[in-house]
């Protein structure tokens, strides 16, 4: 008889505030403290059919906590047979009233990218479009809420329930090709839905501010012809064809003696080391001995690195492109400036997201992937019945036995 409670807006400033409350007893708690305004009728009891209630949350000490809107949910939005959403005030105070108040009764706080599956019948086939839900708030550009909306009308589940028949059928071979295709939209699904990370590189004045603006169409960095103006990692959200990279300028690698500096300069190094792309800007002015060591040799073998070579505008087009063969890695050419070469980098960043379909069946959650991954590995090996299984636990969102 667990309630849940969610957020379907961030807890955070804001005009409108959605709350979820779900679970075979969310009508009783509501009615415990949702009182309809006077003259009007609406208790939770009465909110079928779509209707719409105005009226107070109220507090354990009779105070008003907020005055809301209650709808009734639809089983056919993914959240199981009883819930409701109330639309409050946004900000963080009526957020985190409200939350409090249904916490105080017994309710389960959880984000709202659990709440679909947990709150959804076991072994519903509706799984996938519950998690599409519940990852719609969190979408960071168009393109992904498109992408998410179209799960969420059953694109995946329709390809997962064919390819379930198909086995059942003795298809084997539709059927593993099916797993393949959906398989193959994995990982730029990933990208698109969850973004990407991206680390600016390089030695002190190379343009790595510059270049950081110019692909966030905007003056976050600060940005001076003196080198070392930035000396901890800025960071912001970029949206390069319609994929989500979160970018970090960081401090330029040198040699220093000065002791902010240093700690700049090991910020910058520790994040090279970590996931998503490192692009090293260097100075075509300067050539390839102004790339510092530090850079050369821990970056030699990562694939996911690419050189800016930054400054044609000064430099012209031989002399950017001399610099270019004598690197490592792969290279653009360009002015984070004028601009020039800029969208071919975003282009390279933004990878196979690019071309992600964002209105056909996507897998986009790594439970999904896990199981596909599983039933191709068993429709391979001619198990039929355990890539039956894998598939519906894709489908369904309950593990197969064993």
């Amino acid at each position: 008889m667990t309630v849940y409670v969610a957020l379907g807006t961030p807890l955070a400033p804001g005009g409108i505030g959605v709350l979820l409350v779900v679970g075979p007893a969310a009508r009783e708690l509501l009615g415990r403290v949702f009182r309809p305004l006077p003259g009007r009728r609406g208790e939770p009891a009465d909110l079928a059919g779509g209707r719409i209630s105005r009226g107070c949350l109220i507090g354990a000490s009779g105070e008003t906590l907020d005055e809301v809107l209650v709808r009734a949910l639809d089983p056919a939005e993914g959240l199981g047979p009883e819930g409701y959403e109330i639309d409050g005030h946004g900000g963080i105070a009526c957020g985190r009233g409200a939350l409090t108040l249904f916490e105080s009764l017994g309710a389960v706080r959880v984000d709202a990218s659990e709440l679909p599956l947990l709150a959804a019948p076991p072994g519903s086939p509706q799984a996938t479009r519950a998690e599409a839900r519940g990852l719609l708030p969190a979408a960071m550009t168009l393109r992904a809420a498109t992408l998410l909306l179209a799960q969420a009308d059953g694109a995946l589940q329709e390809v997962l329930a064919r390819a379930s028949r198909l086995v059942e059928a003795g298809g084997r071979d539709e059927a593993f090709a099916e797993v393949e295709r959906l398989l193959a939209t994995a990982e730029p699904t990933r990208a698109l839905v969850h973004g990407v990370d991206a680390v600016l590189l390089g030695a002190p004045n190379s343009g790595k501010s510059t270049l950081f603006n110019r692909l966030l169409d905007s003056e976050r960095a600060l940005v001076d012809p003196g080198p070392g103006t930035t000396r901890d990692v800025v960071t912001g959200l970029a949206v390069l064809d319609g994929v989500p990279v979160r970018l970090a300028d960081t401090a330029g690698v040198s040699a220093t003696d000065h002791p902010v500096e240093k700690i700049g300069v090991a910020r910058s190094l520790e994040r090279a080391r970590g996931p998503g792309w490192r692009v090293v800007v260097v100075d075509a002015l300067a050539g390839v001995g102004s790339v510092p060591g530090e850079l050369v040799r821990g970056l030699e073998a990562n694939a996911r690195t690419v050189a800016f070579v930054n400054k044609i505008d000064l430099a012209g087009r031989d002399g950017a492109a001399s610099v270019a063969r004598k690197l490592p890695w792969p290279a653009v050419e360009g002015s984070a400036l004028t601009g020039e070469g800029v969208d071919s980098l975003a282009r390279m960043l933004a990878g196979p997201a690019r071309s992600v379909d964002s209105r056909g069946p996507a897998v986009f959650t790594p439970r999904q992937e896990v199981h596909l991954a599983r039933a191709r590995e068993l429709l391979a090996a001619g198990d039929l019945a355990g890539a039956h299984r894998s598939i519906q636990s894709a489908l369904t969102g309950v593990a197969p036995p064993g």
